[in-house]
């Protein structure tokens, strides 16, 4: 099984650790998407997943803090969280999909709160639950390779930048998903 130690992660910033969540949530989202596309029981809450990554993205690539942002980030893990209550079958998606959405937005509300310590427990749980949704749901597709190249990334541009806590993280982080591992 792929890993990535939490020590490891608090390597980067605040803000690149909460970067990171979110691209391990979008890698397991691509799942939850096409799992929706074929379930016959397709009102799983896929838009509040999918809001809850895009608000954590949002906050990393801004680095605001303050309370609003905080507030608005923890309603949309809320939100994800209810989407994957209920039956929980591990070869279904969707379930880890809105755990991983819940933990970075959770990230993002902490890291938006100043919480760095609580930003990056959240931060390495959604990593850690889309890691193991990649090897469960995927286990032929090495898709966990895909988080570690992006904590490589991250890492590397942030010592190379010298990100700070404070340091926003570029849209180009988030983007081009399929060209990597």
């Amino acid at each position: 099984m792929t890993s990535l130690k939490k020590s490891e992660l608090e390597e980067l910033p605040a803000w690149a650790q909460v970067a990171l969540a979110v691209r391990a949530a979008q890698r397991v989202f691509r799942l939850y998407a096409a799992f929706e596309s074929q379930a016959s029981n397709t009102n799983f809450g896929i838009s509040a997943v999918r809001d809850a990554i895009r608000i954590a993205q949002e906050l990393a690539g801004s680095a605001l803090f303050g309370k609003e942002q905080a507030k608005l980030a923890h309603a949309a893990a809320r939100s994800a969280g209810e989407a994957g209550s209920g039956t929980w079958n591990e070869s279904d998606p969707r379930p880890w999909a809105a755990f991983a959405a819940t933990q970075a937005a959770s990230a993002a509300g902490n890291a938006a709160d100043g919480s760095f310590g609580a930003a990056s427990c959240a931060a390495f749980a959604a990593i850690e639950q889309a890691l193991k949704a990649l090897d469960v749901v995927q286990p032929e597709g090495n898709l966990g390779l895909g988080v570690l190249y992006d904590y490589k990334h991250l890492r590397r541009i942030s010592q190379d930048q010298s990100w700070t806590n404070e340091t926003p993280v570029p849209q180009s982080v988030f983007e081009n998903l399929e060209g990597r591992a």
